[in-house]
């Protein structure tokens, strides 16, 4: 038995027996372009709130669906904003630890 009172179809399972503490709603489609659209209405809600969508690009290249330009152009800004973050906190992470060596190096020096 599937639904709600609400007339949704919707199957949610919920992270604990008592049904708290949030869950997973899982919605059947009969084809794959039904699929296809329920993903690209999420990855559409992420691009709103800036989040990564490389994990639903995953799983519509495994099941070779096209994907849109726009879809791609976001992804690939997202991953370059991205590394560009992560390679910057790397670069003040080794400025400190330059810095931290020059102390010690006076430290010893000092001795």
């Amino acid at each position: 038995m599937l639904g709600n009172s609400k007339g949704s179809l919707d199957y949610k399972v919920s992270y604990y027996s008592d049904g708290s503490g949030g869950g997973t709603t899982y919605k059947f489609v009969n084809t794959i372009e039904e699929a296809a659209k329920l993903v690209f209405e999420v990855i559409d809600r992420k691009i709103e709130n800036h989040n990564d969508i490389s994990y639903c690009l995953k799983d519509l290249i495994k099941h070779n669906i096209n994907i849109p330009d726009y879809i791609l152009t976001y992804n690939r800004g997202y991953q370059v904003t991205a590394l560009n973050e992560r390679r910057e906190s790397i670069l003040k992470l080794q400025q400190r630890a330059i810095d931290d060596l020059n102390k010690v190096d006076e430290d010893l020096k000092s001795l």
